[in-house]
């Protein structure tokens, strides 16, 4: 009995070993299409900036003891009649890499139940070929 519980209970974790292998490479694709939003809100911003002829305007940040700016000072910039200024694009990035961490930190979860399911798979292995061994001998 201990040969077919070892073989059913291997197929069971390789259905889940399968499952979550396709859960991490969905997790790869959402990442990879923040990314690629990433770049194109990117794009888009230093095209506005450097094709508006605006770029003479980037001003380098304000020297103040004690404090280090994270980036120059740039000028909003115009498309016909809206202004759109750099903070609307940051906080998009910034939304973006919050829905990044979030699936590091889901992908990590899924990889370390991932490396159980592979070690609980190979033990399983083990005893259904002891149990063969023992259980099939001739002579």
């Amino acid at each position: 009995m201990g040969f077919a519980d070892a073989v059913a209970g291997r197929q069971f974790v390789v259905a889940r070993k399968s499952d979550l292998e396709f859960q991490l490479s969905m997790i790869m694709e959402r990442k990879l299409a923040i990314l690629d939003e990433c770049n194109a809100i990117s794009q888009t911003l230093s095209n506005s900036i450097f094709q508006s002829g605006l770029h003479n305007t980037i001003s380098s940040p304000t020297a103040v003891p004690g404090f280090i700016a994270p980036s120059p000072v740039v000028p909003p910039v115009t498309f016909g009649q809206t202004p759109y200024g750099t903070g609307e694009y940051e906080q998009r990035l910034s939304e973006l890499q919050g829905i990044e961490k979030a699936l590091d930190l889901d992908q990590k979860k899924k990889e370390s139940e991932l490396e159980a399911i592979k070690a609980e798979e190979e033990s399983l292995k083990k005893i259904a070929d002891d149990h063969a061994k023992k259980d099939f001998k001739i002579g």
